[in-house]
């Protein structure tokens, strides 16, 4: 295997970089530069894409012997009309400046979605994809830093305004103020990528563009942004010799890098994410990765039996593996099923800790309730319908089993530049909403076809990506291999259900038109995907074999991406996974277990191969729903929000204390707030800090009293002791600083607006 994964390293000689448009910015400041969810500086991948792209670009235009589009759209700069002519540049269109073919960067590259060409029939031809992958670029420590402990960079707040040469005065409304990593030796990130399609072409052009770019982001004019980049090979994770995935087995795959799973409905320029994963996006990156070892190997399409039989769909008995459903899962549920609780399920709107409670049984029990019944099983309702902890309010559980911590997700927002104005193309600013790197997610690859489990195994080995944004590498996944427990039996399930359904219907003291013996309950733990106008209620029923007496559930509609055939699958209709359906069954029990078994472990409707169509039978967590609820107190809380939550409550009583007293005041102003900010960032230690603030006080513009720097530093000294932060810590006490100033200049600007509007009434 060639060695196709490199290492890219930027270092910066001198400055600091700004790249804007990724981070969020704070009311008090301009602009941010890229950074982590733990405040670690960054360099997007797409900025750092865009900067090689750039540097190889115009060196093949250079070359004189071959032409390259710039950006993308298909058109040599050089074919453009000049500044101050009349005529209209060209629209973006599919490159073919190579010979009828695209040009050396596009084909590095890629090209954006809305300059791909139409097909025949007026749909979006395949999209060219790119050979390079390339990851965002993560700040390192450096030696030269002499930084001990897991400490990242400060950062350091830069002020600047702009200037009207006319009037030679700064111009109104341009004060600006840009976060960055601070500068000095030792700043340097690494990126990871490889080739996907490897050849001493793409390897030699994408060591030129790396020994050509200098510069990255915003601020070149100011000395911000030089870079070097240095480009190291390194070889391919062995993938051979690998013992073979047989059985069912469960998967747990872990985010390495954020991750945009692909939704069935997107909006114009927001590609949202979904939570879960389907089976098809594993399955697809797991044969994408086969394909492309075989491929590389010389084994012709379709000549792989192994590989064939492996992904072979499976809509009845044989055929290819069944890929299912992985869902958000940090701690494994009691009876090992993982994915949404069923609809019906409730928990206190006031506490989550109070157990959890089910209202299937209450549904039930107005279905069947025998006519003179239902107005005691109403009555009874009536008390029922508030939380038996505190009888406050109930609303359904959104969470998934075994779900302990809240998903973490964010809006990254990018533009795409256009090279020849220098600024961004009309209608390309887009935004994803990622899920961040570390969520781990539980699934199950089951009916490994025998022969199959040696190709799933290199499959599984290899580099893998799910969901959008393959190129910036996003959704790069960490797969581990498990042994799966089995669920509880079906009888002893089944067991639970009908003592549950007895004892509730002695609690409404109602009789029942049907018996307990004779109910079925199946819980959907993934899509049930139906087709034309079937009817999901028919599908369950022909299934099963029974009669659907009451069914809970929602609809929706599922659809994808064929990677094999190249092209989009149409939207189909769905009912989401939670639903829950009650059949009533024979009186021989004995009959319907085994086609109940085999439903289970086969699914029911359409697409059971990609995960689709999952059922389990009497869910525990219908019968005991109490037992199955995970309190807020086994959850893994953010040891950050006890300390923030005071570093708030002490800018707010500072900052209330000095709006009760003009005097402590002062003419305190909210740029005095930014100055602070940026002390913060900058400063080493606490002293520092402190010792900044009394200058302020001792100085005769009054913007700092004595006594409104007094309050700010006793305020987080007495959070210091409060949180027994020794002295000698420096770097915890600049991160509670760098908070505690964010939250004082947010406080302030409450205050203000208070104080302004009383003022005016």
């Amino acid at each position: 295997m060639v060695d196709r994964f490199f290492e890219m390293t930027l270092t910066v000689p001198s400055g600091t970089v700004a790249v804007g448009g990724y981070s969020p910015v704070p009311e008090e400041l301009s602009a941010v530069h890229a950074r982590d969810t733990d405040g670690r500086a960054l360099i997007p991948g797409t900025a750092l894409r865009g900067a090689l792209r750039g540097a190889l670009e115009a060196a093949v235009r250079a070359d004189g012997e071959r032409r390259a589009c710039r950006g993308g759209d298909g058109i040599d700069p050089r074919d453009q009309p000049r500044g101050g002519s009349d005529e209209e540049p060209e629209k973006p269109r599919k490159c073919t400046l190579d010979r009828g073919h695209a040009c050396l960067p596009c084909r590095l590259f890629g090209s954006h979605d809305s300059l791909t060409a139409l097909a025949a029939d007026g749909a979006p031809a395949p999209r060219p994809f790119g050979a390079l992958v390339l990851s965002d670029a993560l700040e390192v420590e450096d030696d030269a830093l002499e930084v001990e402990g897991p400490e990242p960079r400060p950062w350091t707040v830069t002020h600047g305004v702009g200037i009207d040469r006319g009037k030679r005065s700064a111009v109104e409304g341009l004060l600006f103020s840009r976060l960055t990593p601070a500068p000095g030796r030792g700043l340097a990130f690494v990126a990871e990528g490889r080739l996907t399609e490897y050849s001493d072409e793409f390897k030699g052009a994408l060591e030129a563009a790396a020994h050509l770019t200098r510069h990255i982001g915003g601020g070149t004019s100011r000395g911000l942004g030089r870079i070097d980049i240095t480009l190291s090979w390194k070889a391919a994770p062995p993938v051979d010799g690998l013992p073979p995935v047989e059985g069912d087995r469960r998967v747990v795959v872990t985010l390495k890098r954020p991750a945009c799973i692909g939704v069935p409905v997107n909006q114009e320029n927001v590609r949202r994410t979904r939570v879960d994963i389907p089976g098809s996006t594993l399955r697809g990156a797991v044969g994408w990765a086969i394909a492309e070892r075989l491929k590389a190997a010389g084994v012709a399409r379709g000549a792989d039996d192994a590989f064939e039989a492996l992904v072979a769909e499976r809509e009845g008995d044989g055929g290819g593996a069944i890929f299912d459903f992985l869902y958000p899962c940090d701690g494994m549920p009691p009876d090992g099923i993982t994915g949404p609780w069923p609809i019906t399920r409730r928990r206190c709107k006031r506490d989550d800790e109070h157990p959890h409670t089910d209202v299937l049984f209450d549904r039930l029990a107005l279905r069947l309730a025998e006519p003179d019944d239902v107005g005691r099983v109403v009555d009874t309702l009536a008390k029922r319908a508030r939380c038996a902890a505190c009888d406050g309010p109930l609303e359904p559980v959104t969470t998934y089993r075994g779900q302990r911590r809240e998903l973490r997700t964010r809006l990254v927002t990018r533009v795409q530049m256009d090279g020849r104005r220098r600024s961004a193309r009309d209608g390309m600013l887009f935004s994803n909403e990622v899920i961040e790197a570390g969520t781990r997610y539980v699934g199950a690859i089951r009916e490994i076809p025998a022969g199959g489990g040696g190709r799933l195994a290199e499959g599984l080995a290899a580099p893998l990506s799910l969901g959008r944004g393959r190129s910036r590498s996003w959704g790069q996944i960490a797969v581990e291999v498990e042994d799966m427990k089995p669920p509880s039996p079906l009888s002893a399930r089944r067991e639970a259900f009908m003592t549950a359904l007895r004892s509730h219907r002695d609690a409404f003291d109602a009789r029942f038109t049907v018996p307990a013996e004779r109910l079925l309950t199946l819980t959907l733990t993934s899509p049930l995907m139906l087709t034309g106008d079937e009817a999901d209620v028919k599908c369950v029923e022909k299934a099963v074999g029974g009669e659907v007496r009451l069914s809970v559930r929602r609809f929706g509609v599922e659809g994808g991406w064929d990677l094999r055939n190249k092209h989009a699958t149409p939207w189909t209709r769905s009912v989401r996974a939670g639903a829950v359906y009650v059949i009533e069954i024979g009186d021989d029990w004995s009959a319907v277990a085994e086609k109940v078994a085999d439903i289970e472990r086969g699914g029911v409707g359409q697409g059971r191969c990609r995960g689709f169509g999952r059922v389990f039978a009497f869910d525990p967590a219908l019968s005991h729903p109490e037992r199955q609820a995970v309190s807020r107190s086994s959850r893994k809380e953010d040891p950050r929000g006890p300390q923030n939550r005071a570093l708030v409550q002490a800018a707010e009583e500072v900052m209330a204390k000095a709006f009760g007293d003009r005097d402590m005041r002062g003419r305190l102003s909210k740029s005095q707030m930014s100055q602070l900010i940026g002390v913060c960032q900058e400063a080493a230690c606490h002293d520092e800090v402190a010792n900044y603030l009394r200058y302020q006080a001792g100085r005769r513009d009054g913007s700092w009293t004595t006594a409104m720097a007094s309050a700010v530093i006793d305020g987080i000294e007495a959070l210091f002791e409060q949180q027994s932060v020794p002295d000698d810590a420096d770097a915890a006490r600049m991160k509670r600083w760098r908070l505690y100033a964010t939250y004082l200049a947010r406080a302030f600007t409450w205050h203000a607006k208070v104080s302004d509007n009383r003022r005016s009434r």
